[in-house]
Formats: structure tokens, C-alpha cells, sequence
């Protein structure tokens, strides 16, 4: 009999309240929580998260579907394998720590669930979905198409990522960043690819997937296309050193690699971090450390990814906006 994981997050404001306990005469925080806009927004997506996980559960009960549910913290890839459907309820950091256990054809689908009706913006508002495809305004329809199974899984590439020659469980969905431990320095490092070798200093490096969206917000960024088994590395704020500009070179802000090669990074900063898909796996970056990654050979099933969604926030223009005080 086929069994479904359900894996929920905590919101933002139930880990601030849990600060808060444990540093009660904290008066900014308490005063961030209570009397701002920014924490009345955190309060609302928190009773939209809270109010649709309880519905979620109460359907899954009604249609009498045979399931098991899991804070997000708690899961392996043994857990994930005694399932054989998964469905993430918070943002899209819930959904890629689920996906990144997945070895086989299992399908996750996503519900984006601190999401909320704003009377004044007349539309829906609250957490971020980006590979959500459920939401409290079309769950009524949704929901039991999913759970009839009658909503197509579309297959995105993902990487595996090594650390000092080992390979991590965690295959990539979104991306692996590199960057510095202390937010004011840069960070220094040498990669390598097919023949190709350089050593940059920038405010990080992002090896990506062609559906990551974070990636695309640098100059050097690509669009690749989810049907290949292709990555991109790309600079945040590549700086040249005097000498480099001297003699005429110009250091690369974004390099494609095709399957099967793989890209290496080697450490050249004393103190730097990599995390992967998002800031819960961090792993040490000091100098001589490598990584290494490549294409996986196990692409995950996301059910109701929209590729189209995709290349529309791809070609969105932005401007900057800079404004004189005078």
C-alpha cells in the first residue's frame, strides 16, 4: 500500500517566540514582534501556516490517505525511502530539504502554506514558493488531483556535491554556495574545469542548477534549459586586482559545464563556508580545502513545476533603483 510523507516546517515567528524564551529581557526583539509592521507580517504568515498544515492534516484524514508526518530537522534518507510520495508544507527551503534525500523517481510536491489574502494589496501575500505548486487559493482542486496522482512530475537535474573527496547525501536541487565567514571580506578561491583553471577573489561564487533563480540575479548568469544535464558557476561581485586590470585580464563572471564534466573550487581564503541548498548544510571552506561538483545521475520528480514561471522571472527586467538625498 503506497504511504505518504508529509514534512512541515516551523515558521519564522514561532523560532523568534522560541529566542524569545530563552532571552526574555530581550526588549528589541520583543518590541520587532509586537510593534512592527515586519512582525505583524511574521505573525500573520505564521497563523496562515499554522491554520493551513491543520487543514492539510484533516484532508489527508477524511480522504483516509495512509500517512506519516515529520518535522523537516528529522528527516534522512532512510526515512524518505519508506515512502513513496512526499509532500513538503512551508516555503521552498522545506521542499529542497526533502528533495535532497530522494534517490529515486519518488515524487514531492510542495505546498507553499504562509500565504495569506491582503485586503489592501487586494491579492495573496506571504512566504515564498518559488517550486510550490499548492497554495491556500488553489488547494480545494489541486489536492485531490495530487493525490489521484493525476498532476504530471516534471524531472529537474540535480548535483551531486563532494567535500575533501567525499560525497555528501545531499544531492543539489538549487545551488552550492561559496562565500565568505565574515560578510565584509571577500573570499578567495581557484577553479577548475576541463582544462580550464583561474583563481578569482569575489564576494562568493554560486554553482547552480538551470532552475535556480537566485543565480540569475548576477551579470554573469546564464539561462539554461531544465532538459539538459548542464550547470552554471557564477561570480557575486568579481573583482579584478590592479595588477589583473594592468596587464589586460578580465576575470570570468560565469562559466557553463556540460555534462559529464565537473567543476573544482579550491580555497585560497583562511576563512570562508560553502552551504548547499540554502544555509542548513554549511560546511568549512579554509584554505586548501576543494570541492567538487557534478551532474547526478537521480534527477527528482517535483510535481506542478512551472517552467514557464521560470523563464518569465528570468526575463523580468531590473533596474536598479537609486535614489539622491540631497
Amino acid at each position: 500500500m503506497s504511504r505518504l510523507l508529509v514534512v512541515y516546517m516551523k515558521s519564522r515567528y514561532e523560532i523568534y517566540r522560541n529566542y524569545l524564551k530563552q532571552d526574555a529581557n530581550n526588549p528589541e526583539l520583543r518590541q520587532f514582534l509586537d510593534e512592527t509592521p515586519d512582525g505583524e507580517r511574521l505573525l500573520r504568515i505564521d497563523a496562515a501556516h499554522s491554520r493551513n498544515l491543520e487543514r492539510i492534516m484533516h484532508e489527508l484524514d477524511r480522504s483516509g490517505v495512509k500517512y506519516d508526518a515529520h518535522y523537516r530537522a528529522d528527516l534522512s534518507a532512510d526515512l524518505i525511502k519508506e515512502h513513496d510520495q512526499v509532500l513538503t508544507i512551508g516555503g521552498d527551503g522545506t521542499l529542497l530539504e526533502a528533495a535532497g534525500y530522494i534517490r529515486d523517481d519518488t515524487p514531492i510536491i510542495g505546498m507553499n502554506s504562509g500565504v495569506y489574502w491582503d485586503e489592501e494589496l487586494g491579492k495573496p501575500v506571504g512566504s515564498e514558493g518559488y517550486y510550490s505548486t499548492l497554495d491556500p487559493f488553489n488547494f480545494d482542486k489541486k489536492f485531490q488531483l495530487f493525490l489521484a496522482r493525476e498532476i504530471k512530475p516534471i524531472k529537474l537535474n540535480r548535483l551531486i556535491f563532494e567535500y575533501e573527496a567525499e560525497k555528501i547525501e545531499h544531492l543539489i536541487v538549487n545551488d552550492v554556495s561559496i562565500g565568505p565567514e565574515d560578510p565584509h571580506r571577500t573570499v578567495r578561491y581557484v577553479i577548475r574545469t576541463q582544462g580550464f583553471e583561474e583563481a578569482q577573489f569575489s564576494s562568493g561564487l554560486i554553482i547552480a542548477t538551470p532552475q535556480e533563480s537566485w543565480a540569475m540575479s548576477y551579470p554573469g548568469a546564464s539561462v539554461l534549459s531544465i532538459d539538459e544535464k548542464v550547470f552554471q558557476a557564477v561570480t557575486r561581485a568579481n573583482y579584478n586586482s590592479r595588477y589583473d586590470l594592468d596587464k589586460g585580464v578580465q576575470k570570468t563572471d560565469g562559466l557553463v559545464i556540460r555534462n559529464p564534466h565537473c567543476i573544482e573550487v579550491e580555497s585560497k581564503s583562511r576563512t570562508a563556508t560553502v552551504a548547499i541548498d540554502g544555509n542548513h548544510k554549511q560546511f568549512p571552506f579554509s584554505f586548501g580545502t576543494k570541492i567538487k561538483v557534478y551532474v547526478s545521475d537521480y534527477p527528482i520528480s517535483i510535481i506542478g513545476f512551472d517552467n514557464e514561471r521560470r523563464l518569465k522571472y528570468y526575463t523580468v527586467k531590473k533596474e536598479p533603483v537609486i535614489r539622491e538625498i540631497n
